[in-house]
């Protein structure tokens, strides 16, 4: 299994679920210094184990709430305007 996927420093725009089929066992995933502008709702909460995150030095303005056994989480230099409340679901 795959439980640690390093795609820093790249031009990934987009993430889709589609992208994570088959390894959802991720435990950290790091995609900081790309120009993600959007995530496919579902995307992250299909990622169940994963516990550590950076999406750092991206172009994200909104993130969905998603629930999984998250400790580290790093959204740094976005654009954010909006963070969904956790206890909308």
């Amino acid at each position: 299994n795959l439980y640690e996927l390093y795609l820093d420093d790249n031009k990934i725009e987009y993430l889709k679920r589609a992208h994570f089929v088959g390894i959802e066992a991720l435990t950290s995933l790091y995609l900081s210094r790309n120009r993600i502008s959007y995530i496919q709702n579902g995307t992250l909460t299909m990622l169940i184990k994963l516990t550590s995150l950076d999406l750092s030095n991206n172009l994200l303005t909104e993130l969905e709430p998603f629930y999984n056994s998250m400790q580290v989480m790093n959204l740094f230099n976005n654009k954010l305007t909006y963070l969904f409340p956790y206890d909308a679901y």
